[in-house]
Formats: structure tokens, sequence, C-alpha cells
């Protein structure tokens, strides 16, 4: 009765209220409420699709996925109460290192149909051969990527017109970027999830997901930032980078333990 009694009498706040924990929860669950779909994947051939049953808000030019980028834009919104800064700071680093993911990522996409048609033939040494082969092949292409990034920062933000505090805030955060990529192991967190998703290993991929997500993008970042508010932005980029060795480990773990080869996939 009191929880009733409150809710009435503080309508607006209880709205707001469950309106924020709802931009919240999209955005941590954001792969799942897209139905895993990229937001930077581009497909040419799709662009400028009106709504469909696929495409919920329809493509833009490049055959991006225009619901996907709402979706996941809700991410960057939780940045706000860094700063504008640290806002821009970290627009700029995610679009310079977007590149990378991106690249790195489609090795993952590459990935799926070798796999498919490899358990479909159920040859599943030559699915795991595949396996090591095309993250291996995406693992040196990301170290290449990233440690390019790295070393032309500085070069990289002048491509916008910001003041040298914004910049070098700017070449901060892309340096920290494209470090943590490479420590964290990028390409073993996301490519061979694709692989096991075509094997029909996809309820380990689904939780692995959500779970490292919340609790290192979110628990873990907000945790930090409560503990150690200097840090800024940095709470974000370090809880980032631990959801990635997280996933990272448990694929490799995943990949030697041979189970995702025995799903039904069918």
């Amino acid at each position: 009765m009191k929880l009733i009694e409150f809710i009435q009498k503080n309508k607006s706040f209880c709205f707001f209220s469950v309106l924020a924990l709802l931009v919240i929860l999209v955005a941590v669950f954001a792969p799942v409420v897209t139905g895993g779909i990229s937001p930077t994947d581009a497909v040419l051939k799709d662009a400028l699709q009106p709504p469909s049953a696929e495409h919920i808000f329809g493509t833009d030019k490049l055959g991006r996925d225009i619901f996907a980028r709402v979706i996941f834009g809700a991410r960057t919104s939780l940045i706000a109460t860094f700063g504008t800064v640290m806002i821009t700071a970290n627009s700029v680093a995610n679009t310079l290192n977007n590149v990378g993911w991106a690249i790195v990522g489609s090795f993952g996409t590459a990935l799926m149909p070798v796999i498919g048609q490899c358990i479909g033939a159920d040859e599943k040494e030559q699915a795991k051969y595949y396996m090591k082969k095309m993250v291996g092949a995406g693992t040196v292409a990301m170290f290449v990527l990233f440690s390019s990034v790295y070393l032309l920062r500085h070069q990289l933000v002048r491509l916008y017109d910001f003041d040298e505090a914004t910049l070098e805030a700017c070449a901060y955060y892309t340096g920290i970027h494209a470090l943590f990529s490479m420590g964290a192991f990028y390409s073993l967190a996301f490519a061979p999830v694709s692989g096991f998703r075509a094997a029909g290993d996809v309820r380990y991929a689904t939780v692995l997901s959500i779970v490292s997500m919340f609790t290192f993008r979110v628990v873990l970042a907000y945790a930090l930032n409560a503990i150690f508010p200097q840090l800024g932005l940095m709470c974000v980029c370090i809880g980032m980078a631990v959801d990635w060795l997280c996933r990272s480990i448990m694929n490799m773990i995943r990949y030697r333990s041979g189970k995702w080869l025995y799903k039904r996939v069918i």
C-alpha cells in the first residue's frame, strides 16, 4: 500500500525513473534488443530500404540498420555525465578505432558460412581448422590496424577542428582504445562467436554477451566511477576492456573444450 501511495504522490518522478531505467536496460542489452544486428555493418545493396520486418526503421544510405544504430546510440548518451570534452574525446576515439573494429569483425562475418558448411558436412576437424585460421588472421589484422591507429593518433585527430585541449584528450583516448583493443585481444572476443553461432552454439554466445557486458561495462564501470571519480571516462574504457578480455578468455576456453562442435543446429 505504501508503494502505491508513493507512486500516486510522485507520478512524475516514478515515470522518469522507469524511463531512465529502460534507457539503461536498452543500452546494456542492445545486442539482444536488435537481434544481433550490428549498427556498423554496411550492406550497400540494402541501402535506403523502407521499414520492414527485417529492418524495423529501415536502412540508411550505406545499408546500415537504423533501428540498431538508434539502440546502440543509447550507450553513447550514458557517457554524458563525464562532460563535454570527454564526450567529444570518446566519440572521436570510437570513430577512429571503429575502422579497426569493423575490419576485425568482418573476419567473424566471413567465418559464419565456412563453419556452417563444415558443420553441415559433419567435418568437425575442418571447422576447428578454419576457426583457428580465420581468427588467427583477424588477430594479425587487429595488431596491424590498432598499432597504426596508436602511432598515428596525434595526426588522425587533426582531422577534427577542435581546440588544442580537446584534440589532446581525443588523441589520448584514441590511443587508450587502440591499446585496450590489442591488450584485451578484441579479435578473440568477437570473431569466434560468429563461428559458434554458425555451429548452433547460440545460447553460449548470447549468455556470455549479456552477462559480460552487464557485469563489466555497467556494474564495474559505475563502481569504478563511484570509488575513483577522478578517473572519469577512463572508468568506461576499463569496463569495456575487461569485458573484451573476459570474452576472449571464455571464447578460447569454449573453443578448446570442443563443446561448440556438438550442438544441434536443426
